[in-house]
């Protein structure tokens, strides 16, 4: 049986990530055999990118991998697609040269940050000093950029604020138009 010198093979695969940019390292992703066993990991770059380490391969053969994503961060929806990858080895002239194909077609991943993320706000306490019927209205005052839009919306709020009968205010909150939610979308550039 002859002896080859290795040949060196780099597998990629692509990472879409859907409503949010990437800053680079945020998913994982595994390069399996055939058998299941995890031959090595790989994290994205800042573009999508995943560059698994370099495999060596010395004999003649067809040798079938499987790249798939093994975790995202809280909050993003990890696509759970898991992509054939077969690499067949020939030789000729004494030496080594390889095949890549994808069965499954070009592994290309897609992540998705959960449509929905929720944050509250709170404003600062007020005090009232006189019995009364107080309106006010809440908006976004932080201007759209980076990609996220602003929500134009304006909530009224009206503060009652009554005697109870022994000398105490009392404040109720109401919100004429419902109770105020704002959202705010990024949207890929």
């Amino acid at each position: 049986m002859l002896a080859y010198a290795p040949i060196e093979i780099k597998l990629a695969i692509a990472n879409t990530a859907a409503i949010a940019p990437l800053s680079g390292g945020e998913f994982t992703f595994g390069l399996f055999d055939q058998r299941g066993i995890e031959l090595c990991i790989a994290l994205n770059d800042t573009n999508g990118f995943i560059t698994f380490p370099t495999i060596r391969l010395s004999s003649v053969g067809i040798y079938h991998y499987t790249a798939k994503a093994i975790s995202a961060p809280t909050g993003w929806d990890m696509d759970l697609t898991e992509w054939p990858i077969e690499i067949k080895v020939q030789s000729s002239n004494n030496k080594l040269h390889v095949q890549v194909t994808h069965p499954n077609d070009i592994p290309s991943v897609k992540n998705t940050l959960n449509g929905i993320t929720c944050g509250t706000f709170e404003f600062p306490e007020m005090t009232f000093s006189e019995p009364g019927v107080y309106e006010y209205i809440i908006k976004e005052i932080t201007p759209p950029g980076d990609g996220w839009s602003k929500d134009e919306r304006i909530i009224k709020v009206i503060v009652t604020v009554v005697d109870d009968g022994h000398g105490n205010l009392v404040a109720t909150v109401s919100y004429p138009d419902g109770y105020p939610t704002f959202t705010n979308t990024y949207n890929l550039i």
